[in-house]
């Protein structure tokens, strides 16, 4: 049973800056936020040739640093819950074969019991 007054790492209520890491430290579990993607992504071109997406480019990752950042400047007393149910850790799925991936991180708040971010992740297959 997860203690409300504790973040993931088990620790008491932490200072901004100590937030700041030990958000970071959760999402760098599994390398977020992602630089590229783990599927190949066919470049997109406008009328003229040039090309306005580039090949491998993750393009909801902007929107998921946006809303991190959101959260940790606008809700009370963000914390860092553990993404899983009945002892099953869904925090991260691959499949290599099929060139997919999936992160979940999961938050809670004053304001917020329960705040769950999943970012799919197959190329163009998604």
């Amino acid at each position: 049973i997860h203690d409300s007054n504790k973040d993931w790492t088990g620790r008491e209520d932490v200072s901004s800056s100590a937030l700041d890491d030990c958000i970071s430290e959760a999402e760098a579990l599994h390398g977020m936020p992602w630089k590229s993607s783990i599927g190949s992504y066919t470049p997109i071109q406008n009328d003229e040739g040039s090309t306005i997406i580039p090949k491998d480019t993750l393009l909801f990752m902007p929107f998921w640093e946006w809303q991190l950042s959101f959260m940790k400047s606008s809700l009370t007393d963000l914390k860092v819950l553990p993404c899983c149910n009945s002892g099953v850790d869904f925090s991260y799925m691959e499949n290599s074969n099929k060139k997919a991936r999936v992160v979940n991180a999961c938050y809670q708040s004053k304001e917020y019991r329960k705040i769950r971010m999943t970012y799919y992740d197959a190329g163009d297959k998604t």
